[in-house]
């Protein structure tokens, strides 16, 4: 009794793939019982690359047919219900040049192959990438830096304020040419400041001149909730904007 089998012809695209034979299986030495044209036939396989190791995931379809399926763990597929006749199968897996095949398939045939693929083997160069990077300045303070460039004064950041650990923003003072802090004795939240040069000291809180003792205004401010801060010791180093009845100042910028 002769034994039906058909032989893959493979359409190799643009992309060199490879699909691998597909074959029918061998018929029983008895003459089957006649078959409709319209019974179904059944493709299974198994899809590898190029070193054999099986392709999850791939997806197998029937051009022009509502029938798709994916490969297990193993690589491995089952097709159906496949319609007879001369059909185009493709197979496409992310990271692997696709493939397409026709097979001419007999009523009820179950056909199995091996179909290879071949990854896609894309190398980017990306150019060298220098990367700068820019100090969030709010705009209220912006001028704190634009002064700090010409340094006719003393100034702070939030970086040298933490570096202190301060308790008090006077605290902050101690230790300046040019300035005396004076604590009290018996209110340890409150303390005087001299400037050694200057009588008349004006505090700036945010651009905003705090009229009273300039101590007793620099004692209400936590140091936590400070920025930046400005010190100007004498006539020659105040900037005009904080020029007043005063002849030194003492600018704090909060944080928020």
């Amino acid at each position: 009794m002769a034994t039906a089998r058909e032989i893959l012809r493979v359409l190799v695209g643009a992309c060199g793939l490879l699909a691998a034979g597909f074959a029918g299986r061998a018929h029983a030495q008895n003459p089957p019982a006649p078959l409709a044209a319209s019974t179904p036939a059944v493709v299974t396989g198994v899809v590898v690359d190029s070193a054999g190791a099986a392709i999850t995931h791939a997806v197998i379809s029937v051009v022009g047919q509502p029938l798709r399926v994916i490969t297990d763990s193993a690589g491995r597929f089952r097709l159906q219900p496949v319609p007879p006749g001369l059909r185009l199968f493709a197979v496409r897996a992310l990271g692997y040049r696709p493939i397409m095949w026709t097979l001419t398939l007999e009523p009820g045939q179950s056909a199995k192959g091996r179909i290879g693929l071949h990854r896609i083997d894309i190398a980017v160069v990306l150019p060298e990438l220098t990367v700068v990077g820019e100090q969030y300045v709010p705009a209220r303070i912006a001028d704190f830096y634009q002064r700090r460039r010409f340094g006719l004064g003393h100034y702070m950041d939030r970086e040298d304020i933490e570096r202190r650990n301060a308790f008090m923003v006077t605290d902050l003072l101690e230790g300046m040419a040019g300035v005396r802090v004076f604590h009290n004795s018996g209110n340890p939240f409150m303390s005087q400041v001299a400037f050694l040069r200057c009588e008349r000291i004006g505090v700036y809180l945010d651009g905003s001149r705090l009229w009273g003792d300039p101590g007793e205004n620099l004692s209400l401010i936590n140091p936590a909730d400070v920025e930046a801060m400005e010190v100007y010791r004498g006539p020659s180093e105040l900037p005009a904007e904080f020029m007043s009845d005063n002849c030194a100042a003492i600018v704090v910028w909060t944080r928020y």
